[in-house]
């Protein structure tokens, strides 16, 4: 069995790393999102099956192992600041500033959207969990999910012109109306 991981991270390492490198820009997760990704196709090994299916199986742990990453980093950009702990930064993030606003955005969608997002995007539920809560076929919980997010750019896009790097990092924003509300 030893071997076998061995051979696994011998003949993989490199693809998942460069998997895990389009797929999450902060270079300090990216090495602990690859070895969390290892870590379960350890544990997960004496489970599979089939062994002609190992890759597949082997990405699909990196996929859902990036999502998770990415819903923590979003969590963790959600969590309130005070006005005094903004004083204190030196550097203005504006993406965290924009995310601040995110949770209210949310709220303002159709329930029929708004709920199935903000429980996978914010509570960090699966779809599958949000399809018994909500007593719907899965697929309606993935396109709900993805028409509340396109709902969420839209309301953000019509409240702000915002500038973005070639990454999707906002770089600076401007009212549409000078008596917005909403951000």
């Amino acid at each position: 069995m030893e071997k076998k991981i061995e051979g696994i991270w011998k003949n993989f390492y490199n693809y998942v790393s460069v998997f895990v490198d389009k797929r999450i820009f902060d270079k300090e997760l990216r090495e602990d999102c690859v070895q969390e990704i290892f870590i379960k196709i350890n544990r997960g090994l004496p489970s599979l099956k089939d062994e002609s299916k190992l890759e597949s199986w082997i990405f699909q742990i990196a996929r859902n192992t990036i999502a998770d990453f990415n819903r923590k980093k979003v969590k963790q950009k959600l969590i309130p600041i005070t006005n005094h702990d903004r004083e204190q930064e030196t550097d203005e993030n504006i993406n965290t500033e924009v995310a601040d606003w995110i949770i209210p955005f949310i709220k303002q969608l159709p329930l029929k959207y708004s709920e199935p997002l903000s429980l996978y995007e914010i509570e960090g539920w699966t779809q599958k969990e949000i399809s018994i809560k909500e007593k719907i076929s899965l697929s309606g919980v993935k396109s709900r999910i993805q028409r509340g997010r396109l709902k969420l750019k839209n309301a953000l896009n019509e409240c702000c012109n915002f500038v973005q790097d070639k990454r999707g990092n906002i770089l600076d924003y401007k009212p549409r109306q000078d008596d917005c509300t909403n951000c």
